[in-house]
């Protein structure tokens, strides 16, 4: 089963996006310094990854979905 790290993830459609540490954290009103702390993390709350989706408008979640419907599948 394929793992991913949520802090990459973000990092990566950041960076992507051209989307500033500062913006974001201005965004989720959290320091900027908190927001480098969240690319180290692995896993992170639904309500904070909820708030990072709707400011870069992109759905994180969507990864979570299709590694479920992997793991369903490969087990029938």
């Amino acid at each position: 089963m394929e793992h991913f790290h949520i802090g990459e993830l973000i990092k990566n459609q950041m960076e992507k996006q051209r989307f500033p540490a500062s913006l974001l954290a201005d965004k989720i009103f959290c320091k900027r310094q908190n927001i480098y702390k969240i690319f180290e993390k692995d896993d992170i709350s639904a309500k904070q990854l909820e708030r990072i989706a709707d400011a870069l408008d992109y759905d994180f979640f969507a990864h979570y979905s299709e590694r479920l419907k992997k793991k369903k599948s490969s087990k029938q």
